[in-house]
């Protein structure tokens, strides 16, 4: 067996350390380590590249299959994730947008914006969800989306009966709660 799978400055750090204590305990006169250059290479442009080659194996006919597939009262939420990039997490917490409380965020039909500031989180415990800040400020963004993706997604929220717009989420669950990940994808 080969050794387990470590970075390459996690192994030079180990060796550099194994051959100060060798220097210490006299079994070496010197440690070169120090003198060694470390060259890293600039792995963005190749990252970018994974990236696109990972993405252009979903072709549009591929994801016009997915779409034909997906039950029809979760197919927009799938149009929605395709088209704006919209994590599951995002579409789950996504609210409707109301100038008096921007920290929230959420999707504004008349501007066809979608502010990201809340996603749906695991808690502590198993099974334990809320809805809270994005992991990190990266993910605070706005997305715009297409006037006509707004508008399907708003005559969606105006067809809801009101007691599933209670707490504003725009893909509610039936009680107007947030709805359950897991079930979520299971279903989708």
């Amino acid at each position: 067996m080969g050794l387990p799978s470590a970075p390459a400055d996690d192994r030079y750090q180990r060796f550099k350390s194994a051959l100060k204590l060798a220097v210490k305990r006299g079994y070496l006169k010197s440690n070169s380590c120090g003198l060694a250059e470390i060259v890293r290479p600039d792995l963005t442009q190749e990252r970018i590249m994974k990236t696109i080659a990972k993405v252009a194996k979903v072709s549009w006919d591929t994801l016009h299959l997915i779409v034909a597939h997906t039950p029809e009262k979760d197919r927009l939420k799938v149009i929605l994730s395709v088209q704006s990039g919209l994590r599951g997490q995002e579409v789950i917490a996504l609210k409707i947008y109301k100038k008096s409380q921007p920290l929230e965020g959420g999707i504004d039909f008349k501007k066809n914006i979608i502010y990201i500031r809340k996603a749906h989180k695991a808690g502590r415990t198993r099974g334990e969800y809320y809805i809270g800040t994005p992991k990190s400020t990266a993910d605070i963004r706005n997305v715009p989306i297409s006037p006509e993706l707004s508008e399907a997604l708003k005559t969606n929220w105006d067809d809801l009966p009101s007691i599933m717009k209670a707490e504003g989420f725009l893909f509610p669950f039936e009680h107007g709660t947030h709805l359950d990940p897991t079930n979520l994808r299971k279903r989708v």
